[in-house]
């Protein structure tokens, strides 16, 4: 069992115009991340980050509507149970980058990168690629590529899906309701 989840990391924005954009509306209950279908929290980096217990959220439409007028808007999907990871940002409806893998339709170390991603791209890329190179031949039981996408999102917003601590703290998430079924 795994991860099927993504999330969108929105830098200074609030979570009612996230809310907004996408139909959402707040609840103010306290949630954990992911384990309601939404829910939102405002991280001291500047970063709203709303979490989804769904993989398939995120799509090219959701990123224009969220990243419209010069809003920087990160987006990452996680399925842990095929290796699958995928990241991307957007800025005034616009992609700037994306990278993906997915090692269940590729090679373990299969990186798919699209336009140019930010400068912090090659360190977390070549210290994970080192990683997996460092394993014994034959023993894929850790797939450190697919951490790319996921880590490259943590080191821009400060943010990743499976930590609950980070050293500026805890999140507090609360859970946001769809306006329209």
């Amino acid at each position: 069992m795994g991860f099927r989840v993504s999330y969108f990391a929105c830098q200074d924005m609030e979570p009612s115009e996230v809310c907004a954009r996408l139909e959402l509306a707040q609840t103010h209950v306290n949630a954990e991340p992911f384990e309601s279908p939404f829910s939102i929290a405002v991280l001291p980096t500047g970063w709203t980050v709303l979490a989804l217990n769904d993989e398939l959220y995120v799509d090219e439409e959701r990123l224009v509507a969220l990243s419209k007028g010069g809003r920087t808007v990160l987006a990452c999907q996680v399925v842990d149970t095929t290796n699958y990871a995928a990241s991307a940002c957007h800025v005034d409806a616009e992609q700037q980058w994306m990278v993906i893998h997915n090692s269940l339709e590729a090679a373990t170390t299969d990186l798919q990168i699209f336009r140019t991603p930010p400068p912090e791209f090659a360190a977390v890329r070549d210290r994970l690629t080192a990683q997996q190179k460092a394993q014994p031949p034959g023993d894929d039981a850790v797939d450190y590529v697919a951490d790319i996408p996921v880590e490259l999102v943590y080191q821009l917003c400060g943010y990743r899906h499976d930590r609950w601590k980070f050293d500026w703290g805890e999140p507090v998430f609360t859970e946001v309701t769809a306006t329209k079924p």
